[in-house]
């Protein structure tokens, strides 16, 4: 069974992904709210995939996903944000992100997309393009 780990902070988002994913698929899902929950998951779980929300508690997860990505159990990581920005997206992808998919979420794209990064494995090493941090410029 294909593990997924949802590190959202909106507790009723959160449990609307977590329901509805099942609904497509038996997917053994552990919903998180804090990074900090997260790392206690991942140190201890191997997890095929990282639903990670951009923004946690009003600051940006770009280290967060750089840590996911590097990961030694190598999960696959989609980023999802309300900021659905070319910049966020391309910046996402070079650090390792298999997709980037913005709120709110079209769920059947979601499902696909997710499919795809558990089928393809993706973990090869993160693209390195050369897009600029968008909170350091």
């Amino acid at each position: 069974m294909d593990k997924i780990l949802i590190l959202e902070d909106d507790t009723h988002y959160r449990e609307i992904i977590e329901r509805v994913l099942l609904r497509f698929h038996p997917y053994s899902i552990t919903p998180v709210a804090t990074e900090m929950e997260a790392w206690e998951k991942l140190t201890r779980e191997d997890f095929d995939l990282v639903l990670l929300d951009l923004y946690i508690d009003g600051r940006s997860c770009w280290e967060t996903l750089k840590r996911v990505v590097s990961h030694p159990g190598k999960p696959v990581a989609i980023v999802l944000s309300c900021e659905d920005t070319r910049r966020n997206a391309d910046y996402a992808v070079s650090l390792g992100a298999y997709a980037f998919l913005s709120k709110p979420i079209d769920f059947l794209q979601l499902k696909k997309t997710i499919d795809s990064a558990i089928q393809t494995g993706k973990r090869d090493a993160p693209l390195k393009l050369d897009v600029p941090d968008p909170l350091h410029e």
